[in-house]
């Protein structure tokens, strides 16, 4: 019950009131879809923009979609948050920060803005209290997100760009020959993007930006990939991403890839516990009170009932993310990964109805546990409906 224990050290930090935790913030007045990308890069960070009485932020991820950088309209690139206020605790912001897939959320105060949260502040906290309190039987293993999509050096910088665009990720590790070579980020995509042929250190020499997306990944991949073992511990882990400020950490074994920790994976810590016997892990609950509670119901029964069958389940966890259709009606993407000692369950999909996508995963949970005598001899089994988010 390692990470029950760790749930339990950070308890206070879950219920703490964010007043101390409030950092500075501008926000931003662009009249382009270029200088927001700009303004992305430079500040490598979310941006936010006032559009008619709602915050809207911007990312390196969210700018892929533009499909011409000149005339494309940011209101449709960007997406619309919720604010938080000083009364809010840190369980608050981890929930929106993974619910909308966001590193910042501004604060607000007498309908004025008067600071922000970050993904990294919280992350801090988080190593704080685990060095505190000597934590070194959690690893590496149990935090990250196991086989990570992975792209050839070979490939385009088109095909990068399509992957996290479906995917919905940031980060795309870069083999060659079954190896390890590098690690593009949605910010180097965008750098891509951009009209101007320079930006930063680096220069494209290239007439247009069809051109530029027809260059091999290797041309763009960085090579100081921020990597730990399988076996590290999760201080090692969190003190290799602060010092070398990173938003992730590639996991090996040897030199194979075995998966990935982002922040969504630490702050994920965060998340509302619905379970004393097992580690049952929920993030990104909606705001409709009944749409809560019956998802954090059916999840627990149906964590409890996995149990059962198979008794070595050591740890669920749980991510719900909303879209918002052209239509103002929400489209859910429920993502679950279930750990056993033996076996890594995961289940990820996308439905309009919520507790419809947690009945059809109870079902195929199910379905895959009561066969695992038969299916012993792989490391994981995944079903995915949509691909997982890191």
């Amino acid at each position: 019950m390692i990470i029950t224990s760790l749930n339990q050290m950070l308890s206070k930090l879950r219920n703490s009131n964010l007043s101390n935790f409030i950092e500075n913030i501008e926000l931003g007045n662009y009249d382009s879809t270029t200088k927001i990308m700009n303004a992305i890069i430079d500040k490598e960070s979310e941006i936010f923009m006032k559009i008619g009485g709602s915050i809207f932020a911007f990312n390196a991820r969210t700018m892929l979609a533009a499909r011409d950088v000149v005339s494309a309209k940011f209101e449709s690139l960007g997406i619309a948050i919720p604010l938080l206020s000083n009364k809010n605790t840190i369980s608050d912001a981890a929930r929106i920060l993974n619910f909308y897939g966001i590193h910042v959320i501004p604060i607000s105060e007498n309908n004025l803005i008067v600071g922000k949260i970050t993904a990294r502040r919280i992350i801090h906290a988080i190593r704080d209290i685990v060095v505190q309190n000597q934590v070194k039987n959690i690893f590496a293993s149990s935090l990250m997100t196991p086989s990570p999509v992975v792209i050839e050096s070979e490939d385009s910088i088109s095909t990068a760009r399509s992957i996290m665009r479906k995917k919905k990720i940031d980060h795309l590790p870069v083999v060659k020959e079954n190896k390890l070579s590098g690690i593009i980020t949605s910010s180097d995509i965008l750098r891509i993007m951009l009209p101007d042929m320079k930006q930063g250190k680096k220069s494209y020499a290239l007439d247009n930006i069809q051109s530029r997306f027809d260059i091999k990944v290797s041309g763009i991949t960085n090579n100081n990939v921020i990597f730990s073992d399988i076996d590290d511990s999760l201080i090692t882990v969190l003190d290799s991403i602060i010092k070398n400020n990173s938003t992730y950490c590639i996991v090996k074994s040897g030199e194979e890839i075995q998966g990935i920790i982002t922040y969504r994976d630490i702050i994920s810590l965060i998340g509302d516990k619905i379970d004393e016997q097992i580690p049952v892990f929920i993030i990104g609950l909606p705001h409709d009170p009944l749409n809560a509670e019956l998802a954090k119901s059916k999840f627990k029964n149906s964590i409890t009932f996995l149990k059962r069958i198979n008794p070595d389940l050591k740890q669920a966890k749980c991510r719900i993310k909303v879209r918002e259709a052209r239509n103002s009606t929400k489209r859910y993407e429920v993502e679950v990964v279930v750990r056993a000692n033996d076996m890594t369950y995961a289940y990820t999909k996308t439905d309009f109805n919520l507790i419809r996508i947690f009945d059809k995963m109870s079902d195929s949970l199910k379905k895959i546990m009561a066969h695992k005598a038969s299916s012993r001899h792989r490391n994981s089994k995944r079903f995915v409906d949509n691909e997982l988010v890191y």
